[in-house]
Parts: C-alpha cells; structure tokens; sequence
C-alpha cells in the first residue's frame, strides 16, 4: 500500500467523499402470475392422450453425424420418433445444404453406425429415440454384393486389432522387467 498502513481498513479517498450518494431507485414490484393463466398451454396439464401425442410428435433432439471423409459431424435436429433410415436422408439434406465436401451422390445408399469404430450398422427401423445415442458416423453403403461392408469384413482381422495385440504383449514384457 501506499500510505503504508497494512492493517487498517481501506478508507474511502478524498475524491469518494466529496461525491454525492444518490437514493436508490424504489423497487418496483410486478403484479402476482396466476398458474391458471397458462393451464392450456402446459404440456403437463395435458390430457393422457394428448400427452402422448405430444411426447412422440414433437420432441426433437439434436444429434451430430460425422460423415466419411468429411472434416466436421453435420448437426441436425430430428424428431425422436423418426427412424434411421429417415434421418439418413435429413443427414444427406443437411450436407447439401451446407454445401460440404466431399460431394455425395443423392442415389447412394448410406448406412449409419453409432461411432466410427462400431463394425455393425444401425437397422434402418431402429427409432433414433430409443437408441439413447445422439452421436453418429455416416459411411456410403457398399452395392458389390448387397451387402454392407462390415458383413464383408467382418472376417477378416483389422490392423487396429494386430496393433492392439502387439501393444499389450510389449505391455506385459516391460511391466515383468519392471519386477526383475
């Protein structure tokens, strides 16, 4: 400090002193909201049946798809209610419409996995609702044999998978040599 007084408390300046206080606004306060005012509109003041309605037509959600070779997951808004296979499609219209590369054919057929690790694709029925995933990767189906790539391949051993393997053996040889 300044004027050298460590332990006294802080003391308003000359300056702060001079200047007038001013009253404080009176508080207003606003008329009381009666729940009744908006007992129609309330999705819980709803019938049963209504209410169901209400929950399977308009509850959206927002999800986000990484699309193969693209930089950055497409995010779109779909109903809960909607399947995979309509959500590919809001997907690919999303990509146009932003105007991403690389460009898509509109005829291909696409497939929707839970992430870019999941070997086995998401049913075309399954309900995005009840997958309790909002996170998604989007690769172009294969049309060789009509079947999807992962059927394919489902065989044959990944690299990845040979890596993994390797590392845990080299894993388990330093871990013992540690002991030694």
């Amino acid at each position: 400090r300044r004027d050298g007084e460590g332990n006294s408390p802080r003391r308003p300046s000359r300056m702060m002193r001079s200047l007038q206080t001013e009253e404080p606004d009176p508080v207003g306060y606003l008329p009381r909201i009666h729940s009744e005012n908006f007992a129609y509109t309330s999705p819980s003041s709803l019938s049963r049946t209504n209410e169901e309605g209400y929950k399977r037509g308009s509850q959206k959600v927002v999800i986000d798809v990484a699309v193969e070779g693209s930089p950055g997951p497409v995010r779109t808004v779909v109903n809960k209610c909607c399947n995979v296979e309509e959500t590919i499609k809001l997907v690919v219209d999303k990509y146009f419409e932003e105007g991403r590369t690389p460009k898509l054919d509109r005829g291909s057929a696409f497939e929707l996995h839970h992430s870019h690790f999941s070997i086995q694709s998401l049913d075309k029925r399954e309900i995005i609702g009840e997958i309790g995933s909002r996170s998604f990767y989007m690769r172009k189906r294969d049309h060789e044999t009509g079947d999807s790539f992962t059927e394919r391949t489902s065989f044959i051993p990944s690299p990845n998978l040979i890596e993994l393997y390797i590392a845990q053996i080299i894993g388990k040889i330093m871990r013992r040599t540690r002991n030694i």
